[in-house]
């Protein structure tokens, strides 16, 4: 199934019509599915209704009754068809639910719709809320909302690193050809077992497909704070920097395996990969750690070789903070951030790929996180640590 060969769109006046040959930002009238318009720029003329608020957007009461009355519906008749507001929020497409209740109820809504642990991935292809799930990622992705943020993300990334600014319809043209391969490769599929099997969602991270200094790329990171440094801070900044200065351009920035195409896009995963996922703050016994990891990646590559399965580079972590922003995942800086072990495993995003370098006298590597105070931290860690790694799509 094809979730792009529909009618062309209206072309918006800014936009050259020569460039989008393709009908790819319009929706599909499916059954049960929306019809989206992606219009650039379009604003909302006074005589319009205010739309509705969808699940996802109601308070925990209101969502906490509809999936209990959901839950008793699916109890009664496990063959129900979901609405898509119901397929969003038991699926968790747009955004983790609030609290363990709310979870609860959707876990038993999977079970009695077919999911169990231990599923394979065919056997996920196979779920009934399936295709319903994958249509909704492709919803939230290619929406107008996704476009307009992303778009804003690369904008900041392109300032903080002293480049002239890519034009909205160029990065738009860009995004289309890039879900079309997505969807050809296969991406798409993947991203809805592990949202069912693992609730990890998938983010569009930019970044443009070129080699840039530690120099920059520590300027792109500073820009994001929002927070004077202490005095401790800026002693730890400046070892980092020695740090990062040991590693090559295309080491910090990622390979440029395309010099044609003027932007990388990335997928990755709303917390770290399973296969890295645990959280210990401490070092490992073994000093094999990363090889460990290394060998787990190659595995995975060779399990999934249509997926382009890579670890992020240093300006893709700091590119993840800076979608997150944009697209509204992190908490307000303002206030005291009450779950850090949360907020460093949103965030993180460890180069394990790359040879430790040595830094007072011990081999360390470079990673990303937010931290409590919501500044966005590049700082190393000795290559003994688990820290948990996330891997990128591309």
């Amino acid at each position: 199934m094809s979730y792009f060969g529909v009618p062309k769109p209206k072309r918006h006046p800014q936009v050259d019509p020569s460039e989008f040959d393709d009908p790819f930002f319009t929706g599909t009238q499916r059954p049960s599915r929306p019809n989206v318009y992606m219009e650039l720029g379009d604003s909302q003329r006074e005589t319009e209704e205010p739309k509705p608020r969808t699940l996802t957007e109601l308070s925990q009461a209101e969502q906490l009754d509809i999936l209990d009355k959901l839950y008793a519906r699916v109890i009664d008749n496990p063959e129900i068809e979901l609405s898509q507001d119901e397929a969003s929020l038991v699926y968790s497409v747009d955004k983790d639910l609030a609290n363990e209740a709310l979870s609860t109820l959707t876990e038993g809504i999977k079970k009695r719709r077919g999911f169990h642990e231990g599923m394979s991935d065919d056997e996920i292809k196979h779920l009934r809320d399936f295709e319903q799930v994958k249509s909704l990622i492709i919803e939230r992705l290619r929406s107008e909302k996704n476009v307009i943020q992303t778009s804003k993300t690369l904008s900041q990334i392109m300032e903080g690193l002293g480049r002239e600014d890519y034009k909205p319809e160029a990065y738009i043209y860009i995004l289309k050809e890039k879900m079309k391969d997505w969807e050809e490769r296969g991406v798409f599929d993947y991203l809805t077992i592990e949202l069912i099997r693992n609730n990890n969602r998938h983010n569009i991270v930019p970044v443009p497909n070129a080699e840039f200094d530690y120099e920059q790329i520590i300027s792109l990171a500073d820009s994001f704070r929002e927070q004077h440094l202490t005095e401790i801070e800026y002693k730890i900044k400046k070892k980092v920097e020695q740090l990062c200065s040991q590693f090559s351009p295309s080491e910090l920035s990622g390979l440029v395996t395309n010099p044609e195409q003027p932007l990388r896009l990335r997928l990755l995963p709303s917390k770290p990969n399973l296969e890295f996922a645990e959280y210990k703050g401490g070092p490992e016994a073994e000093s094999g750690n990363t090889q460990k990891m290394l060998k787990i990646l190659t595995q995975i590559r060779g399990m999934r070789p249509n997926l382009d399965i890579g670890v992020p580079s240093i300006l893709e972590g700091v590119a993840l903070v800076f979608t997150l922003r944009s697209l509204g995942q992190l908490p307000d800086s303002r206030n005291a951030v009450t779950d850090k072990v949360a907020l460093f495993n949103e965030t993180l995003v460890r180069a394990f790929n790359l040879q430790p370098r040595s830094n007072d006298n011990f081999n360390q590597e470079l990673f990303t996180f937010i931290d409590s105070k919501g500044n966005l931290r590049l700082t190393t860690t000795l290559h003994t640590y688990c820290l948990g790694a996330r891997l990128s799509i591309g």
